[in-house]
């Protein structure tokens, strides 16, 4: 799913062409090494060395050098990768999804002394220095265990409150059925997280973007987007 996202992105640069085509070859074999600028590991490990391997092999057959290295993987095998990849002095910028767990992925690259990574995260919820109002009312609440994966499930708790409350409003029994009924077709605020199920299920379509700088989780700025990808 990471590569198909991938490909969808670029599917819209022209001058992607080649690339898009190693990936849709990359898909159809099921993740393949050695095929196209993709790197593959084997799930539910943390050996990364065959896909660091598979990106090295992409970049001097197209005489050519990774910028952005996009992985999809939970927080231990990522961080390793990358402490890996800084090991053998790669100058990549990666970017991880938000299942790798901000908080966790931070102890990891602690351990291994590699928080200098240049690292982009995509987050299903409000950076941490957001001025959002339910990112403060998270904070207020969840005091000393705010983080990223608390704060989501504050917000699906506020979600559901907003369910309870409309069906105490129209005097109905809290059921699955009577709470599905009172959010479905509806749009409504979530202290700055717009909440729209008049399409489908899932709700927000939210996505923050964060730099790690100097240890820290921050919104992704204009001038860390200039400075990395120069």
């Amino acid at each position: 799913e990471g590569v198909k996202g991938v490909r969808e992105a670029l599917a819209t640069v022209p001058e992607a062409t080649k690339i898009v085509e190693a990936l849709d070859k990359v898909i159809s074999m099921d993740g393949a090494n050695n095929v196209g600028p993709v790197g593959v590991y084997k799930r539910n490990t943390f050996i990364a060395r065959e896909g660091y391997d598979s990106l090295k092999a992409w970049e001097k057959q197209n005489n050519t050098r990774c910028k952005l290295v996009v992985t999809v993987a939970v927080h231990e095998p990522a961080a390793r990768f990358m402490t890996y990849s800084l090991e053998k002095n790669e100058p990549w910028v990666f970017s991880a999804i938000s299942a790798s767990s901000a908080e966790d992925f931070m102890t990891v690259l602690e351990k291994f002394k590699s928080t200098n990574t240049k690292v982009i995260m995509t987050q299903v919820t409000p950076a941490a220095d957001s001025d959002m109002p339910i990112v403060q009312d998270a904070r207020t609440a969840l005091g000393s265990h705010y983080g990223y994966v608390t704060q989501e499930g504050y917000i699906v708790g506020r979600l559901l409150l907003h369910g309870f409350e409309k069906l105490v409003a129209d005097n109905k029994p809290v059921t699955r059925s009577n709470f599905m009924a009172a959010i479905k077709g509806s749009r409504f605020d979530l202290g700055g997280i717009t909440m729209d199920f008049t399409n489908d299920n899932q709700g927000s379509d939210f996505i923050a973007i964060t730099s790690l700088i100097d240890g820290k989780w921050t919104s992704m700025q204009d001038a860390t987007w200039a400075t990395w990808f120069k």
